[in-house]
C-alpha cells in the first residue's frame, strides 16, 4: 500500500470538473464468499450468536481466549473476547453493506503481510497451533486484526459519507475567494484571505512547509513578518526564519515524502506564489483549500484551511447500533 495523489473526475459532483485525491490504494482480486457464514463453524458446534448473518459458537470465544493467553497484555476473559469478535465482524459487516467485502482471497493475502513482516514468528507458530487449521486461523486471528484497517482505508474516501464535507469545503472555497477582493495584493498572497475565513467558519488554518524529500511540515510565521508571508533570512540560513513543531501533526502526510511529492507534482507546481488551487484537495481525514505562499530552496510554503471529514470513530459508534445482533 502507498499513498499518491490521482487526478479524477469530480466524484462527489458527478461534473467534468477535478479534484486531486491523497489517498491509500489497495487492488485486490475477489473471487471468494467469505469463509464463514454457515450455520455451524468448522469444527460443528452450532452459532450461539450473529452479527447480521456472521456467526460465532463458543469454541470460537475460547480459542480467542487461548489466542490472546499467547500474547502478552491481551484480556482472557471470554467477555473480553466476545467483545473484541463481535467489533471485528460489525467491521466486516458495515465493509460489506458498502460494497467493500473481506472476502477469503483477500484474509488469505492478509495471513501472507502478517507472515512476511511478524517480528515474532514462534507466537505466530504458537498462535496457528492453537487454531489448529488454517481456516480457523483466518476467522479469528487474521480477520479481527484487518476488519478495521480494511473498512476504514474505505471509509476514508466514501462520497456519499464525506459529500457534505466536500460541499463545505467549496464553500470555504468561494469564501476565500470572495474575500481577496477587499484585500491589498500583498494581503492576497499571504494567506490572510484564508486565515479570515477559516477563522469565521471554525476550521483549523496552517502553513506547512513542503519539500520532496523531508516531506510535510507545520511552520510558524516569522512573527515580524507582515501578514504570513514566509521571511528567509539569508539564502544559506533559510530554515533559521522556521521554527518547525514536529508535534502538531499526525497524519502520515507529514512523515510521508511520497504525499508531499505528489502534492508537488499535481498541484503546487501548477500555481504561481499567491494563488490559490481552484479546487479542494482531499486527503483522508480531511480537504485542503490550498494557497502557495512562497517558494524557496526547493520548498514550497502553503496556507491551508483544513476541513475535517466526519469522524470515523463517531460514525461506527453511530451505524454500529444499526446493525442486528441476534444471541441464540
Amino acid at each position: 500500500m502507498q499513498l499518491c495523489l490521482l487526478f479524477e473526475k469530480n466524484k462527489y459532483q458527478g461534473n467534468n470538473h477535478t479534484l486531486f485525491i491523497i489517498r491509500n490504494i489497495s487492488i485486490f482480486i475477489v473471487t471468494n464468499i467469505l469463509i464463514f457464514t454457515q450455520c455451524q463453524t468448522k469444527h460443528g458446534e452450532p452459532i450461539i450468536a450473529r452479527v447480521g448473518k456472521l456467526g460465532y459458537s463458543y469454541y470460537d470465544l475460547k480459542t480467542l481466549a487461548k489466542i490472546n493467553e499467547l500474547q502478552p497484555g491481551c484480556d482472557t476473559t471470554l467477555n473480553a473476547v466476545q467483545i473484541y469478535y463481535e467489533k471485528a465482524l460489525k467491521y466486516l459487516y458495515l465493509a460489506d453493506s458498502m460494497g467493500y467485502p473481506i472476502t477469503d482471497s483477500i484474509l488469505t493475502w492478509e495471513a501472507h503481510r502478517i507472515d512476511k513482516h511478524t517480528l515474532m514468528p514462534a507466537r505466530l507458530d504458537s498462535i496457528k497451533q492453537v487454531c489448529g487449521d488454517s481456516v480457523t486461523y483466518l476467522r479469528l486471528f487474521v480477520l479481527p486484526q484487518l476488519a478495521q484497517r480494511w473498512l476504514l482505508s474505505h471509509f476514508y474516501w466514501d462520497t456519499s459519507i464525506h459529500k457534505n464535507t466536500y460541499l463545505k469545503a467549496v464553500e470555504v472555497l468561494t469564501l476565500i475567494n470572495y474575500t481577496l477582493n477587499s484585500l491589498n495584493p500583498f494581503e492576497a498572497m499571504s494567506g490572510i484571505a484564508l486565515k479570515k475565513v477559516a477563522n469565521t467558519q471554525g476550521f483549523n488554518y496552517q502553513l506547512y512547509e513542503v519539500n520532496a524529500i523531508e516531506g510535510i511540515k507545520t511552520v510558524h510565521k516569522n512573527n515580524n513578518t507582515p501578514g504570513d508571508m514566509i521571511q528567509h533570512e539569508k539564502q544559506n540560513t533559510s530554515l533559521e526564519a522556521l521554527r518547525i513543531e514536529n508535534k502538531s501533526l499526525n497524519s502520515m502526510a507529514e512523515k510521508n515524502s511520497t504525499v508531499a511529492n505528489d502534492l508537488i507534482n499535481k498541484v503546487l507546481r501548477k500555481l504561481n506564489v499567491g494563488k490559490i488551487y481552484n479546487t479542494p484537495v482531499e486527503l483522508d481525514d480531511s480537504f485542503w483549500v490550498v494557497q502557495l505562499i512562497d517558494f524557496y530552496k526547493h520548498s514550497y510554503y502553503i496556507a491551508v484551511v483544513q476541513i475535517p471529514k466526519t469522524d470515523f470513530f463517531t460514525w461506527f459508534e453511530t451505524e454500529s447500533k444499526k446493525i442486528p445482533i441476534v444471541y441464540q
